[in-house]
């Protein structure tokens, strides 16, 4: 339940960013689809490009299936066949065959931070290596398991059980201590960049790829999202195609669902009478009405999954009624520091970064303002 940020528009990082996406794909591909898009209508004075196509707004890409669909070619298939363009485009276009390149540059893109699924909020993704964690390379040489030493560069299982050996003897103090190859011990100064070769998160299509096919590619037609929210929730249903896709699309610059609705907790009494989550209801309640909304919060289930953690809530509950203002001043007196420090060592720090990549983030802050902890 996040926007992406991808580099701010207009600036050289984002030229930059495009053209590596656009580097995921063959040259033939480009030819391929151009050669195709020749024929069509112009788009915006000009022939639309399979360049221009994959980086495309998504404001755009909701104009351009309608316009350039009906006027794609028949053309002959592999058999000599003549068939329409759909077909056409299912040969050319095939995001089954891209999909782990795709996968791969959104790993390794630390502007598109992987940490939280941008659809619910509530479950981690992430990309990561099966390799362990070592602070250096020392560290590296001295600790790593042998099917980590067998994955540094120009280290084979001889070496690999000499570094074991001479190790039990004595722990190294210095990567020359191994007297390894020169460029092993690049490899080893390195080790941090070590990189991503696995994931859990899958990719999402905003606009369907089954009727949006020319579309498909289109980074801004691909949302990293769980594995709950893609394949048991959403599956094969589709937000509403209309004007206000483009406020819950997590990859559109209009996207306003973080302001749309606020979490809030409703009780009877006093909160600080609050001492289970029988005492306390947890909803969503909508700032702005509009379908896209509702359907948005019914297809990812979002009410019921969120209700699955109020103890995290009670939690937060619990803190506030313990911890009164003037208690937090005089702690802070105490310690010789500001009340929001204190604050930030009571709730936790991101609880008050307005965009933090963490689980049910949206949902703690915005009950953190319902019960006055965020003023």
């Amino acid at each position: 339940m996040r926007k992406i940020n991808y580099p701010i528009s207009g600036t050289p990082e984002l030229k930059s960013f495009y053209r590596r996406y656009r580097k995921s794909f063959a040259k033939f591909l480009f030819r391929d689809v151009n050669a195709l898009l020749k024929v069509a209508p112009d788009y915006d004075g000009s022939k639309l490009t399979f360049e221009e196509l994959l980086t495309m707004p998504l404001e755009e890409l909701m104009k351009v299936n309608e316009i350039f669909l009906p006027h794609l070619p028949l053309i002959k298939n592999k058999a000599g066949k003549m068939v329409c363009s759909p077909h056409a485009l299912t040969a050319l276009i095939d995001y089954g065959e891209h999909r782990d390149g795709i996968a791969k540059f959104f790993m390794k893109e630390s502007d598109i931070n992987l940490k939280i699924c941008y659809y619910c909020g509530i479950d981690y993704i992430n990309a990561f290596n099966d390799f362990g964690d070592y602070i250096d390379a020392v560290d590296f040489l001295n600790y790593a398991s042998k099917k980590d030493l067998l994955k540094a560069y120009g280290v084979g299982t001889a070496k690999a059980q000499k570094i074991i050996k001479l190790r039990k003897v004595k722990k190294f103090s210095h990567i020359n201590d191994a007297k390894l190859p020169k460029k092993t011990n690049e490899w080893l100064n390195k080790l941090r960049n070590y990189k991503n070769s696995y994931n859990h998160f899958t990719l999402d299509h905003i606009l369907p790829k089954s009727r949006y096919k020319l579309l498909s590619l289109s980074i801004h037609n691909l949302v990293p999202c769980c594995f709950n929210c893609n394949s048991k929730f959403k599956k094969a249903e589709d937000l509403l195609i209309n004007e206000h896709l483009v406020r819950v699309s997590p990859t559109a610059s209009q996207y306003s669902l973080t302001d749309d609705f606020k979490f809030k907790v409703f009780y009877s009494g006093k909160l600080q009478n609050i001492i289970d989550t029988s005492n306390f209801s947890l909803r969503l309640s909508p700032l702005k009405n509009h379908l896209q909304l509702d359907r948005y919060i019914e297809l990812f289930k979002l009410d019921g999954r969120y209700v699955a953690h109020k103890d995290q809530i009670l939690e937060l509950i619990s803190k506030k009624g313990k911890h009164s203002k003037s208690q937090i001043y005089d702690m802070a007196k105490i310690l010789k520091t500001t009340p929001r420090a204190v604050e930030e060592i009571i709730y936790g720090k991101e609880l008050f970064i307005l965009d933090h990549p963490s689980p049910l983030h949206k949902c703690k802050r915005d009950i953190a303002e319902n019960i006055k902890i965020i003023r």
